[in-house]
């Protein structure tokens, strides 16, 4: 069993499994999330005409991103290890931009979310360096 963190025992392959599996779920919700959102506030500006007419692009490219996360996150979960330093990458970007928006409620989740990512990518390390 692999423990989550920067320390995380990534020491067989199930191990290193574990972890590359639970990076994927952050990147999953967040994937949901950015969809959801995306929804919620393409209905709500739908109500307003002005904005609706002016503003449908950003809230395409929101979900079709969203859409892209869910794929990405479902992979990780499916074992592809390939795609752990891509979730890391995106981890760290949403947490760049939440701290640049001013979101500084999001920090602890934000650490917990990128020890996951350390710890996925640390699985990714085990599993291309051992060639299984």
């Amino acid at each position: 069993m692999a423990d989550f963190g920067p320390r995380a025992r990534v020491n067989d392959r199930d191990s290193a499994m574990l972890a590359v599996r639970m990076a994927g779920l952050p990147v999953f919700l967040l994937g949901r999330l950015s969809v959801l959102f995306a929804v919620v506030a393409v209905g709500t500006v739908a109500a307003m005409d002005d904005i609706a007419v002016t503003k449908p692009i950003p809230a395409a490219v929101t979900i079709v991103a969203g859409a892209v996360l869910v794929v990405i996150g479902l992979a990780l979960r499916r074992e592809v290890a390939a795609l752990a330093p891509v979730a890391a990458i995106i981890i760290l970007g949403n947490a760049v931009l939440s701290l640049w928006v001013g979101a500084l409620w999001a920090v602890p989740l934000q650490a917990i979310v990128m020890l996951m990512a350390v710890s996925g990518l640390r699985g990714w390390w085990w599993v291309r360096r051992n060639a299984v």
